[in-house]
């Protein structure tokens, strides 16, 4: 049995809640939880972790700068979502879990408040999707002309990826959304 350092520790416990990751966004998550004195260090931890980790027969595989747990591969949509995560959350989520399709991926951000958020696939029937009341709902563009307005009362956005990989997102207006 191989004892694990808290940090890979941690980076198992990501890997076992999302399935899979890239090496940018497990570095991003660990960041603000073992090296928020030194952030630049996050990177050399993530490699050295993952590394350690498969030359001690932890299952890992590796695809390229994907890392997944094996029969875990997770999909571009998933990848897309955890980035919408890291984007809105400054990095540093509250909490988060997969969620039942059509939902990718729940997530709370702390704020004044607690926030909540569901990302959600743009190609999707949310009939018989449970929102929580003050859950924020964040549609994936497809790239298709027009994304659908969604029959959920719940306050609604749109994650347009940008050539750079980060996002933009704008508000579904609330005339469109009572339609």
């Amino acid at each position: 049995m191989m004892l694990l350092s808290n940090q890979q520790k941690y980076l198992l416990e990501v890997l076992e809640t999302l399935g899979g990751a890239t090496l940018r966004q497990l570095t991003d998550l660990l960041r603000p939880v073992f090296c928020a004195e030194k952030p630049e260090v996050a990177p050399r931890i993530v490699h050295a972790a993952i590394r350690q980790m498969s030359l001690c027969n932890v299952e890992l595989c590796r695809d390229g700068e994907l890392v997944f747990l094996p029969g875990r591969r997770p999909g571009e949509r998933l990848l897309e979502a955890v980035d919408v995560m890291l984007e809105l959350s400054g990095a540093n989520p509250l909490s988060y879990f997969l969620g039942k399709p059509p939902i990718l991926l729940r997530f709370s951000v702390q704020e004044q408040r607690v926030r909540l958020f569901a990302v959600i696939h743009p190609i999707t029937d949310v009939y018989g999707v449970q929102f929580y009341q003050t859950e924020r709902v964040i549609l994936l563009f497809d790239g298709q002309d027009k994304t659908p307005v969604l029959p959920v009362s719940n306050k609604q956005f749109i994650a347009v990826r940008q050539e750079d990989g980060s996002h933009r997102f704008y508000a579904v207006d609330g005339e469109t959304q009572r339609r």
